[in-house]
């Protein structure tokens, strides 16, 4: 059976976890779209001119090569991709030094908990956590040590 091809999950995305498919959120609010681009925005006018580019919706094909087959593929809402040859028609095939998520009450476990540790085990650098329900961005910053230092900031929404 495809279980992509069902109609009950058109428009929706699915990840593939630890080896195993899950479905995620689809049809993201108006409001999840705007933060996306205005993050998306920012973070590409500092890399107008260096070797980086940010990436919206990509798929990532999370390996490392002493780690054996891939069995991460991500959809993070942003990247950042330093490596011209890891980013190819499928996606980003490897560990981008940059990840943002935005939170979805459906799949905020998946976001805090088991993307940010396949994040940190792979090497993503930096990944941010943003939690609109509870104005917050988690930053959590991959030195190599177990746990990653993780800082906290809130906002405050306009509107």
């Amino acid at each position: 059976m495809n279980l992509i091809a069902l109609p009950e999950n058109r428009g929706r995305t699915i990840e593939l976890i630890d080896g195993r498919a899950v479905m995620m959120a689809g049809n993201t609010s108006f409001n999840h779209i705007r933060i996306c681009g205005y993050i998306s925005r920012k973070i590409g006018n500092y890399l107008e001119g260096k070797t980086c580019e940010v990436a919206q919706d990509a798929n990532v094909y999370l390996f490392k090569d002493n780690l054996g087959k891939c069995k991460n593929i991500f959809q993070p809402d942003i990247i950042i991709g330093c490596d011209k040859d890891r980013m190819t028609d499928k996606g980003y095939e490897g560990t981008p030094e940059f990840v943002v998520e935005v939170v979805s009450k459906s799949t905020a476990s998946y976001d805090y908990f088991v993307k940010c540790a396949r994040y940190m085990q792979f090497g993503v650098k930096e990944y941010w956590i943003v939690d609109l329900l509870k104005n917050q961005i988690l930053v959590y910053l991959n030195g190599g040590e177990d746990p990653p230092e993780v800082h906290r900031y809130t906002f405050k929404r306009s509107g």
